[in-house]
């Protein structure tokens, strides 16, 4: 910085505002103060072209206005603008303008188009000459953003966000996003590998079976059911090869095979090997997919809509623009019972196209719901929570404070069912969790 420039001005000023200097000290014509200048340098300065006879501690001025001690500082942002005709100063400003049909480059006047360039900036150059804003008296320009000479960065109890002073104390991780300077988990965050904090989940009812061994769990082609501390415990099949599916479809229908001639549920599907997920560490997971050849062999219904690759049937939810394409699709895939006469499935619905994920920027796939009037009109169920809201059926999975609750609701659930069979025990043949 240019120290010795602000010394002369300061003392210029001084000499102004508080010695009294009237028109008769100065030069006329030319308009300049004849002035003598101490030869002393700034304490600290590290200009080489300056006089070191003696530092300037400023106690020669003690107690005059715009000196040291008094209310008015020094100028910390001084212009620089050399051979710059245009563009940035360094604090702010502009050197100069261009006129029209030229742009401003490395300070001097370009003829041709240029494109601005703001963003992220509320100040500074715009890559073009101009600025991309003026920043308050009290502030300078440093790398585009308007900072206050006494800014203080403050971090206090928060651990991401900005510091005040254009900085950051922080930022968030994949699927985390700053909110009120705390890094809060987002349910809809773009990153299927982002793992939720254990208290943003709530707890929902889960029931599972009882067990004395595995041979009371019982298994299907794609889950491992075993019985741990005498509940049953159901895992997705994993695998290291699509054959690995095979043969645990043949174990898992052994008995049946062997009774019923002709049953070939095994070699009916086409079995995958697939990754559970893009996560790194996701594991190899069994599916089953319907044979085909042609997509006429892949059976379809109203919310999914099924392809045939000439090998096997993938399925898709359907996705949709609005209810109304819901209720076609509806229409189209049930025509032969609509055929036959007095079926009405597509029109007892409440069709609603909806975010499959939950997710304003979620693809949106169709989600029929019961119609109602009451919420007598809707089915309950030991683990939902069915409701009547706007002529539709909303359910929810029922949340608990201990699993006592869950019981006392599948109770609730069944009551009728529990008063007309007199041996029925659903709800005491699960071992009831909170989780």
């Amino acid at each position: 910085m240019n120290l010795g420039k602000g010394l002369i001005l300061s003392i210029v000023l001084s000499c102004i505002f508080t010695l009294g200097c009237d028109d008769s000290s100065s030069d006329e014509a030319s308009g300049s103060l004849a002035l003598e200048i101490p030869s002393r340098s700034w304490e600290g300065s590290s200009s080489a072209g300056n006089n070191t006879s003696e530092p300037w501690t400023g106690e020669e001025n003690q107690g005059r206005e715009g000196t040291e001690g008094s209310s008015t500082s020094l100028v910390e942002c001084i212009p620089s603008c050399d051979s710059a005709t245009c563009g940035d100063d360094g604090c702010g400003g502009l050197c100069g303008s261009c006129p029209t049909g030229f742009f401003c480059q490395q300070g001097q006047c370009q003829e041709g188009e240029c494109e601005a360039n703001c963003q992220g900036q509320s100040c500074g150059d715009d890559g073009c000459g101009a600025l991309c804003g003026v920043c308050d008296s009290d502030a300078v320009c440093v790398e585009g953003q308007c900072i206050t000479s006494a800014c203080q960065p403050s971090c206090d109890g928060v651990t991401c966000g900005g510091d005040g002073c254009g900085g950051t104390c922080g930022t968030c991780e994949a699927g985390y996003e700053c909110e009120g300077g705390q890094c809060a988990y987002n349910p809809c965050t773009d990153d299927p590998c982002a793992i939720p904090p254990q208290d943003s989940i709530p707890e929902y009812c889960v029931g599972n079976p009882l067990c004395a061994s595995d041979a009371d769990c019982l298994g299907n082609w794609v889950m491992d059911s075993t019985c741990e501390d005498g509940v049953c415990v159901q895992e997705m099949r994993n695998c290291q090869a699509d054959n690995d599916c095979y043969n645990w479809c043949l174990e898992t229908y052994a008995d049946t095979y062997s009774q019923v001639a002709g049953f070939s549920y095994c070699e009916d599907q086409f079995w995958t090997c697939e990754k559970a997920s893009d996560c790194p560490g996701a594991t190899n997971m069994c599916v089953a997919k319907a044979p085909c050849s042609t997509q006429s062999d892949c059976v379809g219904s109203w919310a999914v809509s099924s392809t045939c690759d000439g090998q096997k049937c993938d399925t898709d939810p359907r996705y949709c623009e609005s209810e109304n394409d819901c209720y076609s699709w509806c229409l189209e895939t049930y025509a032969d019972a609509y055929a036959s006469g007095g079926f009405s499935y597509c029109e007892d619905q409440i069709w609603q196209c909806q975010s499959s994920n939950g997710c304003d920027s979620g693809p949106k796939s169709c989600q029929p719901l019961a119609a109602c009037d009451t919420n007598a009109d809707c089915v309950d169920s030991w683990v939902y929570d069915y409701s009547c809201v706007n002529g539709a059926c909303e359910p929810e999975l029922v949340d608990c404070q201990d699993p006592n609750a869950c019981y006392e609701g599948c109770l609730s659930a069944y009551e009728s069912t529990y008063e007309v069979v007199s041996d029925f025990s659903y709800c005491e043949d699960q071992v009831w969790s909170c989780q």
